[in-house]
């Protein structure tokens, strides 16, 4: 069973590491203030919340004990802890909160740029980190000269959100400087040059191919003298271009569902099948809760897997799985000639196009630029009323198959199944004695 999930000594240096990075940051802070706790009193009162879920990212679970104190004597009513999410914690669990029927969610900790499907109320408190205003502003001056600085955008990332009023000195002194949080749903970045305020590197990474700004300029604390420009990552260029040769030359296909918090995810997963079905390409679903190597490396005959979670999930950059995973836009600049539109990691604009792939042409002979070999599509009528494969996992850890045909009905075995009712019934009988060297019934 310890297969089924993380590597102990990965999990344990994960936790190490973002306590060491909360640790100078968070803690400085009053609980009352870090957490929101007046802002959180009052939604729940508003909105008439009898079953509250506080869900906790793992670099905050050393302050649930104190935090879930003072809850309940503010609001007089049990609270449940959401500490080990399903997928990411960044998305909200909806999945976890509905085994006790919760009727509110207060998310704590980092968010993503996922828009949640909202099948429970949910209150987002984002993290705080501090950082020096002063030098912000010097670091602006620098970069940007009050005449030349008209078609700048500031975006806060959501750890520094908190300090948007004060922020709002730069516009007093630039008044043609547009000021956004990263939580806000009308960022139009386009033609502007941007300064992104903000720490994590992936996220920057994905906003500027999600936003597509014409200049975009990042500062972070560990360098709080200066304003960087950003350059996207050569090595990360040549391996998205790798990995789409590779969703080219895969014969199967397997399709994890990574979450199901996220908007649109299930449009995504109809889009995918199509788009594989229109190259020739067999595809298995597969749900397994938060993927690991083990429970991928179950299933050796698939050739890549497209992963429909949450962009921030550190997987797309992992190394440790047997074979390759990609993202729903890595499938789409691969087998769809019209996803020159397409955002990256936007599932949102993938569904609004869902009715493009009527109008695709399917290349039937092309080349391979990794083996050089001649690649042949064979044209394939979807057939809407075939049954999709589904791979999943059953609670108790038992892998369940569910095909037809293609690759996995070859398998000998097909998972662990109960047979109820199949098997003759018969009396117990005293089975062998001694340990494994030397059974009492074997010959001497």
């Amino acid at each position: 069973m310890t297969q089924l999930y993380s590597n102990e000594l990965i999990s344990l240096e994960k936790k190490i590491q973002n306590l060491e990075m909360t640790s100078s940051n968070c803690r400085e802070f009053d609980l009352d203030f870090l957490y929101d706790l007046q802002r959180c009193k009052d939604w729940i009162i508003a909105n008439n919340i009898k079953k509250v879920c506080l869900q906790f990212p793992d670099y905050l679970l050393y302050d649930v004990a104190n935090v879930v104190k003072l809850f309940e004597s503010a609001l007089e009513m049990h609270v449940y802890v959401l500490g080990d999410t399903s997928y990411e914690s960044c998305c909200v669990d909806y999945v976890a909160a509905a085994h006790i029927n919760a009727d509110g969610i207060v998310h704590f900790g980092s968010t993503c740029f996922s828009k949640p499907v909202e099948v429970i109320p949910t209150l987002l408190v984002h993290e705080k980190s501090k950082f020096d205003l002063d030098k912000l502003f010097n670091a602006f001056a620098d970069q940007f000269h009050a005449d030349t600085c008209g078609d700048v955008s500031v975006i806060l990332d959501t750890p520094f959100i908190y300090k948007k009023e004060q922020m709002r000195l730069i516009k007093d002194i630039h008044q043609d400087i547009t000021l956004h949080g990263l939580d806000e749903e009308d960022i139009n970045v386009e033609n502007r040059r941007v300064l992104y305020v903000g720490d994590n590197n992936r996220k920057l990474m994905i906003f500027n191919q999600l936003y597509k700004p014409k200049e975009l300029f990042y500062y972070n604390n560990s360098n709080p003298e200066y304003v960087q420009a950003y350059a996207m990552d050569l090595k990360a260029i040549k391996r998205r271009s790798y990995l789409r040769e590779v969703i080219k030359d895969s014969k199967t296909v397997g399709i994890i569902m990574g979450t199901v918090s996220v908007k649109n995810y299930k449009v995504i997963m109809h889009r995918m099948i199509k788009l594989c079905r229109l190259h020739g390409k067999k595809h298995y679903l597969i749900s397994v809760g938060k993927p690991t190597v083990a429970k991928l490396a179950n299933y050796p005959e698939l050739d890549v897997y497209v992963l429909i979670g949450c962009p921030m999930n550190d997987i797309f950059d992992s190394r440790d799985y047997y074979k390759p995973i990609v993202t729903p836009h890595d499938v789409e600049t691969a087998l769809n000639p019209n996803a020159a539109g397409v955002r990256y990691h936007d599932l949102t604009s993938l569904a609004e196009n869902n009715d493009d792939l009527n109008n695709i042409s399917v290349n039937v002979c092309d080349v391979s630029l990794l083996s050089g070999t001649v690649r042949t599509v064979e044209e394939v009528q979807p057939d809407e009323n075939t049954n999709d494969t589904i791979i999943s996992l059953r609670q108790d850890g038992s892998v369940a198959l569910q095909y037809k045909d293609g690759h996995l009905s070859s398998r000998t075995w097909k998972g662990l199944e109960q047979n109820i009712g199949k098997t003759e019934v018969e009396l117990a009988s005293e089975g062998r004695k001694g340990i494994a060297s030397g059974y009492e019934t074997e010959p001497k």
